[in-house]
């Protein structure tokens, strides 16, 4: 049995030095470029959902603070139950516990929100609710008048770092019944 020792130009299996190659330096910078270019995208990836979860819960937390003072509101009387002639806007100064009627919450803006009683929410830090409560025609309430015709709007606005949120809107009638 005769063993072929490889020579000088051949490597072991009779492979040529010359048509054999490692990896090279460009090659390594191409591999390593291109890993880089989709660890970036894929990173963009990740942090783009991250934010839109973010947002969702944002918007939904928006429209939670918003239907739930617009709820408080619509429990109230239309005018102040107390007066033979009302006074447009809040009667008394202090927590809204004392608002008896709708237009008592007009120009009512907490930052940050509180719930009914006063108490801040304080894990709400930049966030900010405003109501807005005007008289509107009957027939076509987006327009506002300066006299009471019976129906008034109730806008409520909830920001988030001055960012408008959520806006919910309801009428509110003379012809109204609280149960």
């Amino acid at each position: 049995m005769t063993i072929n020792k490889p020579t000088r130009y051949q490597a072991k299996g009779n492979t040529n030095l010359l048509t054999s190659r490692g990896v090279s330096l460009l090659e390594t910078m191409i591999s390593t470029l291109l890993v880089g270019v989709i660890l970036v995208a894929s990173m963009k990836t990740v942090g783009a959902v991250m934010q839109q979860r973010n947002s969702t819960t944002d918007d939904q937390q928006a429209v939670w603070l918003a239907q739930e003072l617009l709820a408080e509101i619509l429990e109230k009387e239309y005018a102040d139950p107390h007066s033979t002639s009302p006074t447009f806007g809040p009667e008394e100064t202090g927590s809204r516990h004392n608002y008896n009627d709708v237009d008592d919450f007009h120009t009512w803006n907490k930052k940050p929100p509180e719930q009914r009683d006063g108490t801040p929410l304080n894990h709400l830090a930049g966030w900010r609710r405003r109501v807005v409560v005007e008289y509107v025609d009957p027939d076509n309430p987006a327009i506002p008048l300066d006299h009471d015709a019976g129906v008034k709007r109730i806008t409520v606005n909830v920001y988030k770092n001055g960012r408008l949120l959520s806006r919910l809107q309801s009428l509110r009638s003379t012809a109204w019944f609280a149960h």
